[in-house]
């Protein structure tokens, strides 16, 4: 996981006793034949071919288990100790009422809007499916989406973004909701009933690897997230 994300602000509020809980959702979308977005919509989950690449699918739930524990031992390891982690990934996959494309914020940066819309509804929708899901137990929060991340400096690799579509990875706290939701006096993702709002989510892919057709036929661009 590529940057401090949500879990580090966290873990400075928190004793050298204390566990810092982190949840997180399995996320696809409408299925398409988008040729602009990453994949179809849904997670890859045919591992017969891709033995040998890096982050093979299946990308079910057990593969996104072994991301936080990545996540754990590298907190871990980098507070010598002090950090303790513990990840959960919520029991169901979420899918969404539309395709990737719609999630996906212009390159300009013109409206962010679709990236807070998926995250909104993401967690919305989980709790809709479970009313008595304790989400207050978490501190930090990650939705794992379907698909490639738009994270990649394609356009200095082959001279074009085949795949502009693609969700990029980002990490939302409070203030990120406010100004991509244009609403200053947003207090966060209502869930529980009301009784517990959710500020802060890590959007992540599934992989950072994909398909690209170079002059000398199609090829795999492998990278981890």
């Amino acid at each position: 996981i590529k940057r401090e994300g949500a879990v580090a602000p966290v873990a400075r509020m928190l004793s050298s006793s204390d566990t810092i809980r982190v949840l997180a959702l399995m996320v696809d979308f409408q299925q398409d034949t988008d040729t602009l977005t990453t994949g179809n919509g849904r997670f890859q989950m045919d591992g017969t071919a891709a033995a040998r690449l890096i982050d093979p699918p299946p990308h079910d739930s057990a593969y996104f288990a072994y991301k936080l524990v990545f996540l754990s031992n590298y907190f871990r390891k980098v507070s010598n100790g002090k950090v303790n982690l513990k990840g959960e990934v919520f029991g169901k996959t979420i899918t969404l009422s539309k395709k990737m494309s719609a999630y996906s914020p212009p390159k300009d940066k013109s409206n962010d809007k679709p990236l807070a819309d998926l995250v909104v509804e993401s967690w919305r929708t989980a709790d809709s499916l479970y009313p008595a899901f304790q989400f207050s137990r978490y501190h930090a929060f990650i939705v794992f989406h379907a698909g490639a991340g738009r994270d990649i400096d394609l356009v200095g690799l082959l001279g074009f973004d085949p795949t502009p579509n693609d969700i990029p990875s980002i990490t939302f706290n409070l203030k990120t909701f406010q100004a991509y939701l244009k609403d200053p006096s947003y207090a966060g993702i209502p869930v529980s009933k009301g009784t517990f709002r959710i500020t802060n989510t890590m959007v992540l892919p599934e992989t950072e690897s994909r398909p690209l057709r170079t002059g000398v036929g199609l090829d795999t661009l492998q990278l981890s997230i």
